[in-house]
């Protein structure tokens, strides 16, 4: 069986910066969306919910300090790994940015090794995380007895409800 390639969307209004991340990661065989601005970035995220998103910081239209607090308010999109990647780099910027939510910070200017580890340390801690819940719901459905988790019984449950009050609800009406 082969591995899924992970889905990474980068924000980046820089042209420069985004091509250079974009090629490093699809190099290292990840699939990459692209977006230019955070407004861009959201729209992106909700429409192909990537594994991890990378974003800058500083942008036009919508920051990416906006951007996470949306992505974060969302339930679809609230546990999707998220690095910034920003020229803002003083201690207060790093602890900013992990306040608002993000799993990572790294300043630019950037190593490719450093960038590669954070997206694969980031990575692996949502595939297990996703596997702990798959294991989690697998052990609730399975205690759950079939016959309850049929849609058939809930509509025969109803139907007898409705047959049996049929002559109160005749005599109301």
């Amino acid at each position: 069986m082969t591995e899924k390639q992970s889905r990474v969307l980068v924000v980046e209004d820089s042209e420069e910066i985004r091509e250079n991340i974009v090629s490093l990661l699809e190099l290292n065989d990840y699939i990459v969306f692209i977006a230019e601005n955070g407004q861009e970035g959201l729209n992106l995220a909700l429409k192909e919910l990537p594994d991890l998103i990378i974003s800058d910081r500083m942008m036009p239209v919508m920051e990416g300090t906006q951007m996470l607090r949306e992505l974060r308010n969302n339930s679809i999109t609230a546990n999707i790994p998220f690095i910034f990647l920003t020229a803002k780099s003083s201690r207060q910027d790093i602890r900013d940015g992990m306040n608002y939510g993000a799993d990572d910070y790294l300043p630019k200017p950037f190593e490719a090794t450093e960038l590669l580890s954070a997206v694969k340390t980031r990575l692996e801690k949502k595939n297990k995380s996703d596997e702990m819940l798959d294991k989690v719901f697998k052990n609730i459905s399975q205690s759950i007895p079939h016959e309850l988790r049929t849609p058939l019984v809930s509509i025969q449950g109803f139907t007898n409800i409705i047959v049996d009050e049929i002559d109160t609800i005749d005599r109301e009406s």
